[in-house]
């Protein structure tokens, strides 16, 4: 018994959560009192990511019928997944890959079976003992992608302390946060708990421990099936062998063991099979096209913007990885370890054209340069030369800017969360405007578009005292008339209003005395998706371009949602602008 007690105490100190724990408790006490863990998680391409759960174990319906006249506590399933699902064959088709709901699965599960046994929850997939199980799915994925970087960053030799600020720095001074407590059904936490497994054991496999090559290739089998262009990861397979100590006899033993290896790779390609498999039972094909027409266009990379933009830079929303990459690579440098700087800088910049080369590059509402959130085990990995160090000055220098760091990602999640930074449209005037802001007057400021009354503009037609029954219950239409060639026209909608539910959409069209239309946009008084309440007042400004000379037309607006109080009658102006 005795033998054996020094190598249990080992074991024990390497895989007790104590670093996670406590990171977990500041996490639980910071999301419960301060930014508040959304209600509905599951949402936007999250929805999209989940929808495979109810859909094999309640509806039993692959093809997604279900979402035609579903409609449960949070959704309206036919417009919710509308840009979800798609029509291959005529048969509905996930957009999706199906990885995330697999490593969502066991909390969905466990929610399902509380909502079958209580009164409490609708057992239909969405209700929010779902919403709640999704979230601690995202919560306790991340905290095992942090346990396994601590156990690569302790394999490197640097000590528990300065691997908790490590941790700290990506738990808490990222954009990973948000993908916890507002977007959790989103894939990233899960891929960054996948990819933090896969680099451990990459970087402590050792050659008799071959069998270690089977769970290589389940691991990134999972990565894969998740979001397939994460097999990018497989491009930082020199890097992690090299900043291992790896020698060239070790690395050779991959190739050498053939049985261990061929079975890896057969475990790899049964994993993936899972989206081949369902894609068969959706439409009859092995192979489909899913996400359509959207692809990468890699002649149009966007590299800078997708590093260094206000809109959605890397670096600009998770700045501790630049400290990281600036100190680390400026000591590999200096220690002339090129190996090091070549075998990650090129993987890391392909990886970067790729991801940047998306025909959104930005993609979409969300917070933060999301797809990043996948490689971050690599990122930090980048640290690790300031940490083996033997001064400690450099060391307690990178403290501080943790903490601000932190300070500064959990205050941006707070107001993405709250609608105080923009999804998909901030830009530098917007982003310091409201840097640190988190007062209630700032939310919804940037989501309301603002005219500039000061431009140089022809007044072509004022209508005033509008009540909001005239413009629910049919269109109001008004003439006016365009004297000149204008190169923009502007249809301004002036309010003060307040509702609990909804969007409250406006739809304008301009059409000719014929009745024939030439412009039409929508848009809503508060661009949210989500039920949020709103009360104040407000400015929509619709630009159309320019109608032909001397064109009689028509003004129409309509209003789109039912739940709404105004406190006054609406104002509406259409300009010219020279």
């Amino acid at each position: 018994m005795t033998i054996h007690e020094p190598k249990f105490r080992k074991l024990f100190l390497q895989w007790f959560p104590i670093n996670e724990l406590i990171l977990c408790f500041i996490a639980l006490f910071v999301f419960n009192n301060y930014i508040k863990h959304s209600e509905q998680v599951i949402r936007a391409d999250g929805l999209g990511y989940y929808n495979y759960l109810p859909a094999i174990f309640i509806y039993n319906d692959l093809n997604f019928e279900f979402t035609d006249t579903l409609q449960t506590e949070f959704y309206k399933h036919k417009e919710a997944n509308a840009g979800i699902l798609r029509k291959v064959n005529g048969k509905g088709v996930n957009k999706y890959f199906v990885g995330t709901a697999v490593m969502q699965s066991p909390f969905f599960l466990g929610g399902h079976l509380i909502a079958k046994n209580s009164e409490k929850y609708a057992a239909d997939g969405y209700s929010e003992i779902y919403q709640r199980g999704i979230y601690h799915a995202a919560l306790v994925w991340s905290l095992i992608g942090l346990l396994f970087i601590r156990l690569s960053l302790s394999y490197l030799g640097i000590h528990r302390w300065w691997i908790f600020w490590i941790q700290a720095a990506v738990f808490l001074a990222s954009s990973l946060p948000n993908y916890i407590v507002t977007d959790a059904s989103f894939s990233h936490a899960y891929s960054f708990a996948l990819v933090s497994i896969w680099t451990y054991l990459i970087i402590s496999f050792k050659p008799e421990e071959a069998r270690k090559l089977l769970w290589i290739g389940l691991v990134l089998g999972l990565i894969v099936l998740i979001r397939p262009v994460n097999i990018l990861v497989i491009l930082f397979l020199p890097f992690l062998l090299h900043v291992s100590g790896k020698k060239l006899s070790d690395i050779t033993m991959y190739f050498l063991n053939r049985k261990m290896l061929f079975l890896s790779f057969v475990i790899f390609g049964l994993v993936i099979s899972i989206q081949v498999l369902i894609w068969n039972l959706q439409t009859g094909q092995w192979l489909v096209r899913s996400y359509g027409d959207e692809s990468f266009n890699f002649s149009e990379p966007h590299i800078i913007d997708f590093l260094f933009s206000y809109r959605k830079g890397f670096f600009i929303y998770a700045p501790v990885f630049f400290v990281f990459l600036i100190l680390g690579i400026g000591i590999w440098v200096m220690k002339k370890s090129w190996m090091n700087i070549a075998t990650f800088i090129l993987p890391f910049l392909v990886s970067v054209y790729v991801l940047s080369s998306w025909w959104v590059w930005y993609y979409g509402e969300s917070f933060g340069s999301r797809v990043m959130i996948d490689f971050y085990p690599f990122a930090i990995l980048v640290a690790v030369p300031i940490y083996q160090l033997k001064r400690q000055i450099l060391k307690w220098l990178v403290v501080p800017i943790i903490t601000c760091f932190s300070y500064l990602a959990l205050v941006q999640t707070y107001q993405y969360k709250n609608y105080i930074l923009l999804g998909d449209a901030m830009h530098k005037e917007a982003y310091w405007t409201v840097f640190l802001k988190t007062d209630e007057k700032y939310q919804g400021y940037l989501w309301q578009e603002k005219f500039n009354s000061n431009m140089k503009k022809d007044e072509l037609l004022r209508l005033t005292g509008i009540p909001l029954d005239v413009l629910f219950s049919e269109p109001l239409i008004q003439n006016f008339e365009v004297s000149k060639l204008y190169s923009r026209l502007v249809v301004v909608i002036n309010g003060n209003c307040s509702y609990s539910n909804g969007t409250n959409r406006f739809m304008v069209s301009i059409d000719d005395s014929l009745g024939t239309n030439h412009r039409y946009l929508e848009k809503a008084i508060f661009k949210s998706n989500a039920k949020e309440n709103f009360s104040g007042s407000f400015q929509l400004p619709f630009f159309f371009e320019p109608l032909e000379f001397n064109r009689y037309t028509l003004v129409c607006l309509i209003y789109k949602e039912e739940e709404m109080n105004c406190s006054e009658p609406f104002e509406i102006i259409v300009y010219g602008l020279p």
